[in-house]
């Protein structure tokens, strides 16, 4: 969601009443969102494979896995027993995982920080990861990092502006809806942001609502998701963003 994104990247699903008082939908352009995230691209970027704790993408992405070391104990047990440097030597020879074209990325909102941005063998390198912290050996990667940082001024120019809640994404249009369209309230949906949620292995996937802060009615809604305890999205980007600072 920087400046280098395209427009329809910083645009919200935004619902309003039209004819008959029924709603209608539109695309509207949020100028916040394109200065929101900054990328910093490191050429020659080194690190350690234990220096690794996300995998971008894997064959195992539906399974409840909540740490990396856990990945290749669930999925791919036969890849690290027994724990040797043979076994791991083996591993880190599968093609899948492009020494020549690895790339990573580090998201300041996220717990894990770096993730690999891989295309193929994530079992094998996470493998090969949970191998080398075992065996005590050094395994260093070299790539291209992609580095995503909160802007703070941003955040405060979308905090004046909007009121941001998650809540079920199940309900968006159902329940939500229903209500909103019966108080005649517009508002706006999009989807979380990347590795900030994991929509697809969680039972329970969230979306977010976006209401206008210059109109009374959207400022009633905020008040009543407020005391209902749905999760304030500007107080999460305000927590991350404060992260940025501090780092």
């Amino acid at each position: 969601m920087n400046g280098t994104y395209c427009e329809s990247a910083c645009a919200l699903n935004y619902r309003s009443p039209g004819y008959d008082r029924r709603f209608e939908s539109s695309a509207i352009l949020v100028p916040e969102l394109q200065e929101l995230v900054c990328r910093e691209t490191v050429d020659n970027f080194s690190c350690d494979i234990t220096d690794v704790s996300g995998i971008a993408a894997s064959k195992s992405v539906d399974y409840d896995i909540q740490d990396i070391d856990q990945f290749p104990e669930l999925r791919a047990p036969e890849y690290i027993s027994p724990d040797s440097e043979l076994r791991l030597a083996n591993n880190l020879t599968h093609r899948g995982i492009r020494w020549d074209k690895m790339r990573f990325a580090d998201y300041s909102w996220t717990s894990r920080r770096l993730y690999w941005l891989n295309c193929d063998g994530s079992h094998h390198l996470a493998a090969a990861r949970y191998l080398a912290v075992r065996t005590g050996k050094s395994v260093p990667l070299n790539g291209t990092l992609y580095r995503y940082t909160l802007k703070p001024d941003a955040v405060k120019k979308l905090q004046r502006n909007w009121y941001i809640f998650a809540v079920p994404d199940e309900e968006i249009f159902h329940t939500f809806y229903d209500a909103m369209e019966g108080f005649q309230c517009p508002f706006g949906h999009s989807v979380l942001p990347e590795n900030l949620h994991a929509a697809q292995s969680c039972k329970d996937m969230l979306g977010l609502i976006w209401l206008t802060q210059w109109q009374p009615k959207t400022a009633s809604v905020a008040q009543l998701l407020s005391r209902a305890g749905f999760p304030d999205f500007n107080h999460i980007l305000s927590r991350h963003a404060l992260q940025t600072t501090l780092n």
